[in-house]
């Protein structure tokens, strides 16, 4: 946990829109909320470089995932999201449902401890399987997929 907060997460995602070396961004546990979460997809409607995006833990609920899943419909790089912790609940799974129905560069998505419906989870299953790219997924319970082990490398720390 680095404190980031809202206020730092905003300085990141700026530096996320003219990014084109990092290919990996770790926040997990800071605090981001729902203004961070929406600052990040900002910039990932427009990054061409980040595969790799972690913000487990951060408190950015249905409205900061509804913003994530509509950056998802247009990037073509992340392969890797974990929203795992984020209390997206109903509105912000069904939002990531959707996007998943477009999106054919994700590859690995954590949902986990998020609480989601049967309902929402039956959407997120079909939508993995009209998918075809997502290898790795963990929303319980486990959708189809295979989960995949992937090495975490926090790269924040070398910012």
């Amino acid at each position: 946990m680095n404190d980031i907060e809202r206020e730092g997460t905003a300085a990141f995602a700026r530096a996320l829109e003219t990014n084109t070396t990092l290919q990996a961004l770790y926040l997990d546990n800071n605090d981001i909320g729902t203004e961070g979460a929406a600052a990040i997809a900002n910039a990932l409607e427009t990054n061409g470089t980040l595969q790799t995006l972690g913000l487990e833990d951060n408190d950015i609920g249905r409205e900061g995932a509804a913003a994530i899943a509509k950056a998802l419909e247009t990037n073509q790089v992340l392969q890797e999201l974990d929203l795992n912790s984020n209390d997206i609940r109903g509105e912000g799974a069904e939002a990531i449902a959707k996007a998943l129905e477009t999106n054919r560069t994700l590859q690995n998505l954590d949902l986990d401890w998020d609480s989601i419906s049967t309902e929402i989870e039956a959407a997120i299953d079909e939508a993995l399987e009209r998918n075809g790219t997502l290898s790795g997924s963990t929303v319980p319970p486990p959708p189809v997929g295979v989960a995949v082990d992937h090495l975490k490398i926090d790269l924040s720390l070398y910012i």
